[in-house]
């Protein structure tokens, strides 16, 4: 009698299961969504967010900004995926992309001539260079131009080209970087071309120069081998935190901290062993898209990858410990440098 009771009383539990009324739908008909649309809201009056090197190195270093809990990723879908927004996009998750277009990455088809004209100097980064225009074509566009050190020719400027191409495919906004030959006795500079230093804006000189190329690898024909990166012209609007919003997109609204993306660009860094992954390595660029403008965050800088330290090799704390951390810090003056 008692297995009856409980064989009906199981019959009726499995019932109340398949019964589709007063069961909760679990997807709604537009799940799961594959795009976000973070661009709604216009955003022309934007301006231009940068941040202080030593500032962000020490508020990061001895401060815990952003919020700490460990909650969920708060931008994803009901699959538990990252759709398409401003920030991301699925690629190489969605399908498979050829070799080509892996080996092509943000880049587009751009030929360069053999002589380049300096317009400005690079002030950020650590990596000598400069900014120039090639003479060759009638756009004008502007690139950064960075050499590789004379020690370790080819190390930064593959690491950077390789590692944009990787950023690319896991689905992350790049900048487009290309590889080019400069010949020295080419290189002109503009009347107009400035440099900054400690004493402010002032001309880029022949010795500007002459410096720039004393820390450049030379190839056998005595050619400089340099990145070139595009310049995305008067729309940078400087940098984001991996914390908080930014205030002034009312597009911004999930704190950065709980974003899958940048989660997950933490697993990418430690695999490719970018240890400057930091907020001076970003870019937020003002796009115009439908009459709207709408900002795009950015992935750059990856000279300090693959065993590249951009001006010379990674040590071998580089990618396992921070600079300052507590517990091996300690652990470190109490044995003595035993530890």
């Amino acid at each position: 009698m008692r297995s009856k009771a409980i064989a009906f009383a199981m019959m009726a539990a499995l019932a109340m299961i398949a019964s589709p009324r007063g069961a909760t739908p679990r997807f709604y008909p537009d799940d799961p969504i594959a795009v976000d649309n973070d661009r709604l809201i216009d955003v022309t009056a934007s301006h231009k967010v940068d941040l202080d090197d030593y500032y962000d190195f020490l508020k990061n270093t001895f401060a815990a900004p952003g919020d700490r809990r460990n909650v969920h990723a708060i931008n994803t879908n009901t699959l538990d995926e990252v759709p398409d927004s401003s920030w991301f996009t699925n690629r190489i998750g969605v399908r498979d992309l050829t070799a080509t277009e892996l080996a092509r990455g943000p880049n587009r088809e751009v030929h360069f001539g053999t002589g380049w004209t300096i317009t400005r100097g690079k002030n950020r980064g650590f990596q000598p260079g400069f900014k120039a225009v090639d003479r060759s074509d009638p756009t004008g566009t502007v690139y950064q131009l960075e050499v590789d050190p004379p020690a370790h020719p080819e190390m930064s400027s593959g690491a950077e080209v390789v590692g944009s191409k990787f950023y690319h495919a896991f689905g992350y906004h790049t900048v487009e970087m290309y590889l080019a030959e400069v010949d020295p006795a080419t290189l002109e500079i503009s009347p107009k071309a400035t440099i900054k230093d400690a004493n402010g804006r002032r001309p880029f000189v022949r010795h500007d120069l002459e410096q720039i190329l004393k820390n450049a690898a030379r190839l056998p024909n005595g050619h400089i081998r340099v990145t070139a990166e595009r310049q995305l012209g008067n729309d940078d609007m400087g940098r984001f935190e991996y914390h908080g919003t930014r205030g002034d997109d009312p597009n911004d609204i999930y704190p950065h901290e709980h974003r899958r993306e940048l989660r997950g660009s933490r697993v990418f860094a430690a695999w490719l062993d970018h240890d400057d992954s930091r907020a001076l390595n970003t870019m937020v660029i003002r796009r115009h898209e439908g009459g709207r403008a709408y900002l795009q965050y950015m992935l750059v800088d990856f000279g300090s990858t693959l065993g590249s330290a951009t001006r010379f090799p990674h040590d071998a704390q580089s990618g396992h410990e921070y600079t300052i951390a507590k517990r091996p810090s300690l652990l470190t003056l109490f044995s003595f440098g035993l530890t």
